[in-house]
């Protein structure tokens, strides 16, 4: 099942193919699944992107409008490479790991106590219902994202 571009996903099977295979990496899964699942993961940032939807309506959260690259106000007809390049990534991520776990991995909450000799674990209460962390990812898509402040703003005033 081919993934159709605009509809379900911003990139298709032959891009992904073509990524991976300039990265020297081998898709193992269908990459339909992969791009389905990297769209999902890509859902939950909507409220992280820059503009509003350019249509309302519109299948997906992109393009949106005004958006600004690099200082640059791109056309809100662009689905902006770095959103395809972050599809991408997040398909070959979704290759090897949940990209969104409902829980942490065993199911077991944080390591609170070890012992090495004649090993013991002892684990917290509950889960550790932590996300993973995709920094490559994040760094493909921040041109895109809400600028984030950094440091303490206020404001200063003279008499």
């Amino acid at each position: 099942m081919a993934v159709t571009v605009g509809v379900d996903s911003y990139v298709t099977e032959a891009e992904l193919a073509a990524y991976a295979a300039a990265r020297g990496i081998t898709i193992a899964g269908a990459p339909s699944v992969l791009l389905t699942k990297a769209m999902d993961y890509l859902d939950t940032l909507e409220d992280q992107w820059q503009g509003k939807r350019s249509v309302g309506g519109q299948a997906l959260a992109w393009p949106r409008y005004p958006v600004y690259i690099f200082g640059s106000l791109i056309a809100n007809t662009v689905i902006p490479q770095q959103l395809k390049n972050g599809q991408m990534q997040l398909a070959i991520e979704a290759d090897t790991q949940e990209l969104m776990p409902t829980t942490a991995v065993g199911g077991k909450g944080s390591v609170i106590e070890e012992t090495v000799d004649v090993i013991s674990v002892k684990y917290a209460e509950g889960y550790n219902n932590s996300q993973p962390i995709f920094s490559a990812v994040n760094k493909i898509l921040k041109p895109i994202m809400i600028p984030v402040a950094g440091g303490s703003n206020f404001a200063v005033t003279r008499l």
